[in-house]
């Protein structure tokens, strides 16, 4: 018995890790097929919606893009160069506004909020 559940929660784990991967995995390949051109360096405005983070098995979608490294991965290191990212707790426009007006040095600027990236830039 000990042994077969053992075997079930070996199983949920990779199953959810695996599901989080694959949500990170789609959230870079929207960013890449979606971006105008390959920004050398990129802004991140990230809304923060208190989302509870279950385990290091099952993430939250932000983590599972970790923090724009995916993008890194899948272009082979090539774009982004470099990552800022902000987080922000509501989602007024005069809050994005003045992200945007942080970001006007950086070539890209995107904004992520649960599993959907806008791309603003």
């Amino acid at each position: 018995m000990y042994l077969i559940n053992c075997l079930f929660v070996d199983y949920h784990h990779w199953i959810k890790a695996y599901h989080s991967g694959i949500t990170g995995e789609n959230m870079a390949l929207k960013v890449i097929k979606e971006a105008k051109s390959c920004p050398k360096n990129v802004y991140m405005i990230y809304l923060d919606q208190n989302e509870k983070k279950y385990s290091m098995f099952c993430v939250i979608p932000y983590d599972a893009f970790g923090w724009g490294s995916s993008v890194q991965f899948k272009t082979n290191q090539k774009w982004p160069i470099d990552i800022k990212y902000k987080y922000i707790f509501n989602n007024k426009p005069e809050t994005l506004q003045s992200c945007l007006s942080d970001a006007k040095d950086y070539e890209g600027v995107w904004y992520i909020h649960r599993d959907t990236i806008e791309i603003l830039r």
